[in-house]
């Protein structure tokens, strides 16, 4: 059969149109694609590591103690964001919503007391949980996991089992009314920097007792955010009444003398915390004073002989 023009010109084509098909084939040839990572390997470490720290459906919360497993250190390099690279922390705390497991904070240097445990699982500020000081300062290492969305009475249920545990003896934290030594908040917000003396920024609402120290930290928010600030810093409950206006954006730095180790971890004195209220008041144009109110408080009702000590209030 003789070739037409059109039967040539329909063999360019398809050979033209073969071309990128054929680099294609050879380059696969001399260049073959990376193998596919075996998805059952990370499921294996990743099965391994929830089946330790995932929450059961009638868990709140709980303590993963150390010694920790292999995988939390490859949990740590794929999913933290605050780790140090190449240094594990001595603490995490891990979200669970019922599907899978969120960073919420990570602490080096510290593996965790009493003190940090009831915060971290109740989620209740310090100043509404009444708890012996003996008890406050045992150590209490290990990671925790907490569920998000859980109800006051679910999370206080987890941190009682696990303190139970711990003392070797049931431990129960009820709601009792109690006087407390309180600051009350008041007046009008205007920030007024400090000039005598002058800190290291004029912009920040400056927290200390005396000194200003250059080895604090800055934080920001609201007015009603600073403070609850300044009421954990002095250890005592804050009530604004009257406050206006508490919407405003502000930001704080922390001395030395009024971060948590400055007060030996207790309730600072009664002249302390107003010397701290007078600086505060002096740049916030608010009212600041201490008062006896009657609270609501967390209290725990431990046998004696558990801990070797009586049951003992914060200093007021």
């Amino acid at each position: 059969m003789k070739l037409t023009r059109i039967h040539y010109i329909a063999v360019t084509v398809v050979a033209v149109a073969l071309v990128p098909l054929l680099w294609f084939l050879i380059d696969r040839h001399f260049n073959p694609p990376a193998p596919a990572p075996n998805p059952r390997v990370t499921e294996e470490w990743q099965q391994r590591f929830d089946a330790v720290y995932a929450l059961r459906k009638d868990e709140t919360a709980k303590l993963v103690a150390p010694p920790f497993i292999p995988e939390r250190a490859k949990w740590i390099a794929q999913n933290s964001r605050q780790a140090m690279e190449g240094k594990d922390p001595d603490r995490m705390v891990l979200q669970w919503n019922g599907e899978e497991l969120s960073e919420y904070y990570v602490n080096y240097g510290n593996g965790g007391t009493v003190g940090s445990a009831v915060r971290t699982a109740t989620q209740l500020p310090w100043n509404s949980v009444d708890i012996p000081q003996e008890i406050l300062r045992r150590p209490m290492p290990g990671d925790w996991v907490v569920r998000e969305p859980a109800s006051l009475p679910q999370r206080i249920a987890a941190f009682e089992k696990e303190l139970s545990k711990l003392l070797g003896a049931p431990a129960k934290l009820t709601l009792r009314q109690v006087e407390r030594d309180v600051i009350i908040a008041s007046g009008t917000f205007k920030f007024t920097p400090m000039s005598d003396p002058s800190p290291p920024d004029q912009t920040n609402v400056q927290l200390f007792h005396k000194t200003l120290g250059r080895n604090g930290g800055t934080m920001n928010g609201n007015v009603s955010r600073l403070l609850i600030e300044v009421g954990n810093c002095l250890r005592r409950p804050i009530m604004a009444e009257g406050v206006s206006p508490t919407d405003v954006r502000v930001s704080w730095y922390y001395h030395d003398d009024v971060r948590p180790r400055a007060f030996a971890n207790t309730q600072p004195s009664g002249e302390v915390a107003d010397e701290v209220l007078a600086n505060v008041a002096k740049q916030t144009g608010l009212k600041l004073k201490r008062e006896k109110r009657v609270l609501g408080v967390w209290v725990l009702d431990q046998p004696r002989q558990a801990v070797g000590t009586t049951m003992s209030s914060p200093a007021h």
